[in-house]
């Protein structure tokens, strides 16, 4: 990456950084804006213990939005702020904190962050496979699936139970 273009992120960051501080004085409030702030905060590098109180913010304002827990789980991933495990740590105290089929959901939206990104397989796989099966099923009875929800349990099925596993999902 060029200077020029650490340059322009950097003040684009300013730019969504104001937008962000204007829009928490607007009346109508949004989980998205949580979601984005957990975007920004990572982006500039934020302590962990702020990222955290946004998060923290965030699912007091919509505990169900799940796109908040995502961005979180991903800013403790070992390449951004977390140590190893952390991640799987965040994924199962959630779902002791939501519990029941919601807490499921939100521990596969999790699992598809730190297994199904791009680049080499996961080593260790901790996460239990029966909670991401039953957050995969909550998932497709709350909102139907997406093609890119089933590609994402496809991933998770050949990495938990192997190539069988992901074809009869992706079927």
């Amino acid at each position: 990456v060029t200077e020029s273009d650490w340059e322009l992120f950097r003040a684009r960051l300013t730019q969504a950084s104001n937008t962000l501080k204007e829009a928490q004085n607007l009346s109508a409030k949004c989980p998205q804006f949580y979601e984005v702030t957990l975007l920004l905060a990572r982006a500039q590098g934020w302590p962990l213990e702020a990222q955290r109180e946004v998060f923290e913010r965030a699912i007091s304002f919509e505990p169900s939005y799940y796109h908040s827990y995502r961005e979180f789980a991903y800013t403790l991933l070992p390449k951004w702020f977390g140590e190893e495990g952390d991640a799987e740590a965040f994924a199962e105290e959630s779902l002791r904190r939501i519990g029941g089929r919601e807490g499921a959901f939100i521990y596969f939206e999790i699992a598809t962050v730190i297994y199904c990104e791009c680049g080499t397989p996961p080593e260790h796989l901790s996460l239990s496979w029966p909670k991401i099966q039953e957050g995969f099923a909550v998932m497709g009875e709350k909102s139907g699936a997406t093609l890119t929800k089933p590609n994402r349990f496809a991933a998770l099925a050949y990495f938990y139970k192997g190539p069988q596993v992901a074809r009869r999902a992706l079927e």
